[in-house]
């Protein structure tokens, strides 16, 4: 081969090279306008959804250009009176509900056992008088009284109770018949002020 031959054929493997080459820089730019256009597309969207965000919130734009809630900390503020207003209500109401649910017995502890207890009771219901009660049973005059008061409901402590803490002495007296949770519904309804904040 003459030394035209071999430079032509070299000239022709360089332009084959130089057209592959062209190619695949022409992929590679198609791959990145492409990556550029989806990535484009990504930030108008986080952009509009932004804009969103600060126009459904009414949110303002700072001086330093960030943007600022300015309603958040007096909303904040009135939930938080709202809540520690509700707390406070309940806790005034916990005590009463506790008194009507699992009343305590108020004053020292009845000086009979439940099995006395029950004894009294029968023997009252068989019409016996206290002093009769009392001398059989081994028990104070005064213990069998209030042993009898607190199932009767007319025992001082019972009454004491329940006019204080209810006030059902107030109630109409169909009311006062019914369970203590109907009394305590009925005395508690309007006990509740209206929220307001501060």
């Amino acid at each position: 081969m003459s030394d035209d031959e071999t430079r032509i054929a070299d000239l022709e493997n360089e332009i084959k090279h130089r057209d592959r080459r062209i190619l695949e820089l022409k992929r590679e730019v198609d791959e990145a306008q492409m990556l550029i256009a989806e990535m484009r597309e990504q930030v108008q969207d986080c952009s509009d959804q932004t804009e969103r965000f600060i126009e459904a919130f009414d949110m303002v734009m700072g001086d330093d250009g960030s943007y600022r809630w300015p309603t958040v900390q007096s909303q904040f503020n009135e939930l938080a009176d709202k809540h520690n207003a509700l707390v406070a209500q309940w806790n005034r109401m916990v005590p009463k509900y506790n008194a009507a649910v699992a009343p305590r017995g108020i004053g020292r502890p009845l000086a009979a056992s439940e099995a006395q207890q029950r004894q009294v009771l029968v023997m009252r219901k068989e019409g016996k008088s206290l002093r009769t009660i009392a001398a059989k049973t081994s028990l104070s005059p005064r213990t069998v009284r209030t042993i009898v008061g607190k199932a009767e409901g007319t025992d001082r402590t019972t009454k004491r109770t329940n006019e204080s803490s209810w006030g059902l002495a107030k109630l109409p007296l169909r009311a006062v018949a019914k369970s203590k949770v109907v009394c305590v519904i009925l005395s508690g309804s309007n006990t509740f002020d209206r929220m307001t904040s501060s």
